[in-house]
């Protein structure tokens, strides 16, 4: 089902030099890899979305061949059943620091993940571990899977405010949850607190990460008149946050077995 829609604010553009970072602390990980001005103008609260209740993640079922119909509404009906907007969007650490909202206090699912490199087109891609529930035919032929956990955030620099998925390896993981034991940054999703967060990848292509703590009271003249999210809002994105059945696929066992046998058998 598509997700609801995101909240739409005008403002000027975001001084870049208000921005430029000076007192970084290095980390190492893996996960979401990067790829005088006048305040901005106040944001248009859009209508609560339904609160969605809790799910787990799901063991991909065999798809059954789909009959084909004719006619315009079955192409809408078809658009809509197989639109991504029922996806979450990741949110990318990009070397421009941003201001975000975390709005968990934890980690909402935490996950391991195999990437598999294809030689002959030089690609590589992720397959979810199914070792939790079956033997995993990758485990079994020695590739060695990575903690993914998984956070939901609001950019709230960006011009239309949604809900996306900050997907943190065990580096980044590991800062975060320092960060939530800490009795001055904790919880994480604390009411008054934002996060400054920015990455730069490194020549040997593992990354540097920031993530700084800002307080609410401090946005607006710390960072050219940047407001806090209305409770409105806050009430909005609590309502709109992605769930483990979201993030989280899985391959068959047979596919695993089947894609270990091509690329990891020598």
């Amino acid at each position: 089902m598509p997700r609801s829609t995101t909240i739409t604010r005008t403002r000027t553009p975001r001084d870049t030099n208000a921005y430029t970072d000076t007192d970084t602390t290095a980390f190492d990980d893996g996960a979401n890899e990067a790829t005088g001005s006048t305040p901005r103008g106040s944001r248009r609260a859009a209508a609560s979305a339904p609160v969605r209740g809790n799910r787990s993640a799901r063991v991909a079922e065999p798809v059954k061949p789909t009959r084909s119909r004719a006619g315009w509404g079955e192409f809408d009906k078809k658009k809509e059943e197989t639109s991504s907007g029922g996806f979450p969007d990741d949110f990318k650490l990009t070397p421009q620091a941003v201001i975000v909202k975390i709005l968990d206090d934890e980690p909402f699912v935490t996950y391991v993940q195999h990437w598999i490199d294809n030689v002959k087109k030089g690609t590589r891609k992720s397959y979810n571990c199914i070792t939790e529930f079956d033997e995993c035919p990758l485990c079994a032929r020695g590739d060695k899977p990575r903690a993914r956990s998984c956070f939901n955030v609001v950019d709230v620099e960006a011009d239309n405010l949604e809900v996306k998925v900050l997907t943190a390896g065990p580096q980044l993981g590991t800062i975060l949850k320092n960060f939530a034991t800490d009795k001055k940054t904790s919880p994480l999703n604390r009411a008054d607190l934002y996060w400054r967060v920015s990455a730069v990848q490194k020549s040997n292509n593992n990354m540097d990460y920031t993530f700084l703590p800002v307080k609410a009271r401090d946005l607006e003249a710390d960072y050219d008149g940047l407001v806090p999210l209305t409770d409105e809002e806050l009430d909005q994105f609590e309502s709109e946050c992605f769930t483990e059945e979201d993030v989280v696929r899985y391959d068959s066992r047979q596919d695993l077995k089947d894609l270990a046998e091509e690329y990891l058998d020598s």
